[in-house]
């Protein structure tokens, strides 16, 4: 009698501990994106690590999750960031891609601002190949929100290309 006792005992209490860190990861993001949820303005598609790779690989990071977006010649990318925590420093993270159609090449000349203040930019160009970008810049301590541009710089209005920032997210800096 007094194992089943012992046993339900365990089995709640991993149980529990399970749900706590369920909701720890699910809590530090609404979309397993850390320091950023999507606001408003262009909605990215958002591709997701599983919850069990992430727990298992590197908590409290996701790290297959990316936000991407299709980039045309019509119309400028402008998407608006809700950063978490936003009481600390942080540095921005991830890689930004760029993808093609085929044998055409595109360009998109990208920031990301803090405010009024940008905290990263540049420009890629695909040469028919996807071209990657490491994301860097320092994000200021009373910032609430960052705004991502694209706009493309090619003339091939034909090509709807895709725009995607890989990991995406926020590291604490410090204090």
């Amino acid at each position: 009698m007094t194992c089943g006792v012992e046993w339900l005992t365990a089995v709640a209490a991993l149980g529990l501990t399970a749900c706590v860190v369920v909701l720890v990861v699910v809590s530090r993001s609404a979309d397993g994106t850390p320091g950023l949820d999507y606001a408003s303005g262009a909605e990215p598609t958002l591709s997701r690590s599983g919850l069990e790779s992430c727990l298992v690989s590197s908590y409290p990071r996701c790290p297959g999750n990316q936000w991407w977006w299709r980039t045309s010649t019509d119309e400028p990318l402008r998407t608006t960031l809700d950063l978490d925590g936003a009481g600390t420093s942080r540095a921005l993270r991830g890689h930004l891609w760029l993808d093609g159609c085929g044998l055409n090449d595109i360009s998109v000349r990208w920031s990301i601002a803090a405010g009024s203040r940008q905290v990263a930019s540049g420009t890629m160009t695909t040469h028919n190949a996807p071209e990657s970008r490491a994301v860097t810049g320092k994000v200021p301590r009373q910032a609430r929100v960052l705004t991502l541009t694209g706009r493309r710089t090619d003339s091939d209005s034909a090509c709807r290309g895709v725009f995607t920032w890989d990991t995406a997210g926020l590291e604490a800096t410090g204090h």
